[in-house]
């Protein structure tokens, strides 16, 4: 004959095989909760660090051209500096040679002189569009970057607290099975 604690002992049994699957099932999703927390701060890391390199990238386009804007403008200045001393020049010994201002030869350099300053005043402004041009481009690029940097890696969705519930009662239901499928066994005929 069985005494209680040994009868009991089946039932302990169990009970110890459920509360283990439940423990094994908590700490298998705290893991997986805090490998998703991990990975979500590591994504957000990540973005925060693509936009700090954008910034810092749209700031060296931002000098680069404003240095060749004024490169460009001081260049354009110094040709329209040039071109004003030359027709000083040319008046000066049209002068000194007995020609007017209104001869047909000061006239031609005059209208010479006038035709390279609009010159050089359409290529500043052909330079200047070039290099608006330019800074655009590359800050789509710069832009670009950034954001298939950011979209390289992806949010994760936390663990599901229905699945570990789920898993928590098959264990136990598993369990109760096992245990009175025993005690059927132990009471049939035959």
């Amino acid at each position: 004959m069985c005494g209680p604690i040994q009868s009991a002992m089946p039932l302990l049994s169990l009970g110890a095989n459920v509360g283990l699957s439940a423990l094994g099932s908590t700490n298998a999703y705290n893991a997986e909760r805090d490998a998703t927390n991990q990975h979500n701060y590591n994504v957000l890391l990540n973005a925060q660090s693509a936009g700090i390199a954008a910034s810092n990238q749209f700031a060296d386009l931002g000098r680069g051209f404003t240095y060749e804007a004024r490169a460009a403008q001081q260049e354009a200045q110094q040709a329209v500096e040039a071109g004003r001393q030359a027709e000083g020049t040319e008046l000066a010994s049209a002068g000194s040679s007995g020609f007017t201002g209104s001869s047909l030869t000061v006239g031609a350099l005059m209208a010479d002189e006038a035709r390279r300053a609009a010159e050089n005043q359409e290529n500043y402004a052909l330079k200047v569009d070039d290099l608006k041009g330019a800074y655009i481009s590359k800050g789509k690029m710069v832009q670009a970057q950034a954001q298939d940097r950011i979209n390289s890696i992806q949010y994760q969705t936390q663990p599901s607290g229905s699945a570990l519930g789920l898993n928590i009662a098959s264990a136990v239901s598993e369990a109760g099975a096992k245990y009175f499928k025993s005690k059927n066994s132990e009471y049939s005929i035959g």
